[in-house]
């Protein structure tokens, strides 16, 4: 489902009314190709504050990263079977963790590391997180829908040719800088 952009403001965008299920179809397709290219396909942008579970690889190291801004940590535990740990730490304790509110870190204070490096689904966060839509997207996502949306016919077409002018639809979407921008600024950081 579309989260970027509503359905509303790609109306008002294009100057367009109607063609509900139309555009709403483009704008998941299109959205989902942005996901795609910001690294964000298991983790897609979310509109809503909501409650998270997460359940990492151990890391051997103090930090740990979760997929959306951290507004605040309900549970850590650490194990196997979350119903029987091997450690809980309490995230209202600043001699155990910290985080910060809009952060995606969660940091051991105790001297503690979360887990071996690679030790399977052995940290298990119970977290709320904060909306994660990038504004610079909105953007890129309606310029893109109003190419594909007013282009619609012309899908075999190669080439424009207006007057003099000539352009090159089939890179319509991977040259259009706004669009670049946007999926530079929000591409997900691989951590190795």
């Amino acid at each position: 489902m579309a989260d970027l952009v509503t359905l509303a403001d790609a109306q008002s965008y294009l100057g367009v009314s109607g063609n509900d299920a139309l555009l709403t179809a483009l704008l998941n397709e299109i959205e989902s190709l942005f996901e795609a290219e910001c690294g964000r396909i298991g983790t897609p942008f979310k509109a809503a504050a909501t409650t998270q579970t997460e359940v990492h690889d151990g890391t051997g190291g103090a930090s740990l990263f979760m997929d959306y801004p951290i507004a605040s940590v309900a549970s850590i535990k650490l194990g196997y079977d979350s119903a029987d740990p091997d450690d809980t730490l309490d995230p209202t304790d600043v001699d155990e963790v910290t985080f910060a509110v809009g952060s995606r870190e969660i940091r051991r204070t105790d001297g503690g590391v979360f887990g071996r490096v690679g030790q399977a689904r052995y940290v298990h966060i119970v977290y709320n997180h904060q909306a994660d839509l990038p504004a610079n997207a909105q953007l890129a996502i309606k310029r893109v829908l109003g190419q594909v949306f007013f282009q619609r016919g012309s899908e075999d077409a190669k080439y424009e040719n207006i007057g003099g002018y000539v352009h090159n639809l089939s890179h319509l979407i991977a040259e259009d800088p706004i669009w670049k921008s946007a999926v530079g600024a929000n591409q997900r950081m691989v951590m190795a």
